[in-house]
């Protein structure tokens, strides 16, 4: 059973972001132009004062992940089967481009066409998340981390529930991750009217 960790706050997940996410863009701007629409720090470790497992979530927002989508992989009347890497043609540019930086793209889960999903475990932990721009979960990613930024009450329930959760047993980390949902919507939706003032996400971190 894996065990969940939380740390405090480290200001130096700040730098851990900026290196690798100096670094994607460094690799990607080649490849994506101005297809490459940001690179941000999401997740826990982005929300000072907030416990977190000591994982560095990245955002890469991309204009489209062309020419790959779900429905050029298979017909209508077949089932779904995640891709494998030979079936996204000139997208192999970006995944190269990402692996360049140490990151391992995992193409076996985890993939649809609004989300590839990359990451890193030994000298730092990193999940990387390739996401079109606009989509929900692009937007919800910042909308969620700036609110709790600046929302010290939604921040406190946020951090009481992952203890609480954290300190369960897990056949599986994302038993863990889908216990949060309910806390995780609930802020959300606050986040939403929040956001009716005027929020705009930030145009890239890195």
């Amino acid at each position: 059973m894996p065990e969940i960790i939380l740390e405090p706050y480290n200001p130096q997940w700040k730098a851990d972001f900026l290196e690798v996410g100096s670094a994607l863009r460094a690799a990607l701007e080649p490849v994506l132009g101005d297809r490459l629409t940001g690179v941000h720090h999401i997740g826990s470790t982005s929300v000072p004062g907030i416990a977190a497992k000591p994982i560095i979530d990245v955002q890469v927002s991309v204009r489209d992940l062309r020419p790959w989508t779900r429905a050029d992989l298979v017909a209508p009347d077949e089932p779904v089967e995640r891709p494998s890497r030979e079936h996204i043609g000139e997208s192999e540019a970006l995944i190269d481009a990402v692996e360049s930086t140490g990151l391992r793209w995992l193409g076996d889960w985890c993939i649809d066409y609004r989300k590839w999903l990359f990451n890193r475990r030994g000298d730092l932990s990193v999940n990387c998340h390739v996401r079109r721009e606009g989509c929900v979960s692009q937007q919800q990613a910042l909308l969620f981390r700036d609110y709790l930024r600046v929302n010290n009450a939604a921040r406190r329930r946020y951090e009481d529930v992952k203890r609480k959760l954290a300190a369960r047993d897990w056949e599986f980390v994302d038993d863990y991750a889908d216990a949060k949902g309910d806390c995780v919507w609930a802020i959300l939706r606050e986040a939403d009217r929040w956001s009716q003032s005027g929020w705009r996400p930030s145009a890239t971190d890195a």
